[in-house]
């Protein structure tokens, strides 16, 4: 079976710390770099190693659901898994999809 899943990721910079942080509420996924770019390629990296756990362990279903996916002939984000608005006014949101191939 293939899934398409759709996130929005947060790109924020942390007023104390001042790193930038990727932020992806609905995957429960977060990392972090030096510059805003250096944040995106690590979440990248974190995103692809995540899924490729999952979906090699055959947990896949498992874990989406459990982070409140809904299966049916799509994939489904969870509504309730959102940031914070104050997250959200300071940060830059990128929509990221990815197809993922899972046996069954």
């Amino acid at each position: 079976m293939v899934y398409t899943a759709t996130f929005e990721v947060f790109i924020y910079q942390d007023e104390e710390d001042n790193l930038f942080y990727a932020e992806c509420p609905s995957l429960d996924l977060v990392d972090f770099g030096d510059t805003k770019e250096q944040a995106k390629s690590n979440f990248e990296v974190l995103l692809d190693m995540f899924f490729e756990d999952i979906i090699e362990r055959g947990t896949f279903r498992e874990v989406m659901t459990d982070l409140g996916w809904k299966f049916s002939d799509t994939l489904a984000a969870p509504r309730n898994r959102r940031p914070s608005p104050k997250l959200v006014s300071k940060s830059e949101r990128l929509t990221e999809a990815r197809q993922l191939a899972v046996a069954y």
